[in-house]
């Protein structure tokens, strides 16, 4: 639109810039030839102006010239790029954009608190074990439910999927206990010890359960095992039935 004004424009000046000079030639003709007082030749007083015309013309033309040649790209906005997509018909579902998440929203998800069944009187357990454990966990948590407990294990209860962490993180919250098996795996194992450690920082009970009854591994422990378990009570593992009973007596 510019480049296009500015034509106009340059083209209008031209268009004066000759009418002026015929008018100019036309009226130079009436002195052709004439004499002045001393003897002279008349001159004429339109070839003055007659240069000065021709000398701006070159300088409008040096000016305008890059305007003409320059290439501008059409600016389009993004409102009008939008106002011009066509309307969906009347009647036409409406497609809700799907929500998006950050890594913040999964942190304050995964903070709040999930119910794993409706009966929420009943206490949770969450069942921290290394994975060289796993059936002797299984085997635990099918005897503390027949006591009437609750309890949540990641090898069961995570969905295929879903994301691992933000899972434990949530069910640690929800936990009212975490139980966590004692063993020389377990007490290795960096899973078991981010679980532990998030518990603590929440507030979580936790009740350790050694898997060996001598306990003669737990002479030895870590610092930080020790100062996780030095107000905790631990159970001595004898059979899964004995164990889930005392737990289940313990924290009614």
């Amino acid at each position: 639109m510019r480049n296009r004004l500015w034509l106009i424009l340059s083209a209008g000046y031209f268009a004066l810039l000759v009418l002026l000079l015929v008018a100019i030639s036309t009226a130079s003709q009436s002195v052709k030839g004439q004499i002045n007082q001393d003897g002279t030749p008349a001159t004429d007083p339109s070839i003055f102006l007659l240069l000065f015309m021709w000398l701006s013309g070159i300088v409008v033309f040096l000016v305008l010239t890059p305007r003409w040649i320059r290439w501008q790209p059409t600016e389009i906005s993004v409102s009008s790029g939008i106002s011009s997509l066509p309307a969906p018909p009347v009647g036409a579902p409406v497609v809700a954009p799907p929500p998006t998440t950050n890594a913040s929203t999964q942190e304050a998800e995964a903070a709040q608190p999930s119910h794993a069944t409706p009966n929420d009187s009943v206490p949770l357990i969450f069942v921290s074990h290394a994975s060289d454990d796993a059936d002797l966990a299984g085997r635990l948590c099918s005897a503390l439910e027949s006591e009437g407990l609750r309890t949540w294990i990641a090898s069961r209860d995570v969905s295929i999927g879903a994301n691992y962490a933000a899972e434990i993180v949530r069910a640690v919250n929800s936990a009212q206990f975490l139980l966590v098996l004692l063993s020389p795996k377990g007490i290795e194992s960096p899973h078991v010890r981010r679980e532990v450690s998030i518990a603590i920082d929440r507030g979580v009970p936790v009740l350790p359960v050694s898997t060996d009854p001598t306990g003669e591994f737990m002479a030895d422990l870590p610092v930080d095992w020790t100062y996780w378990l030095s107000l905790a009570q631990v159970f001595r593992m004898t059979d899964e039935s004995t164990t889930a009973a005392e737990i289940a007596r313990r924290i009614s």
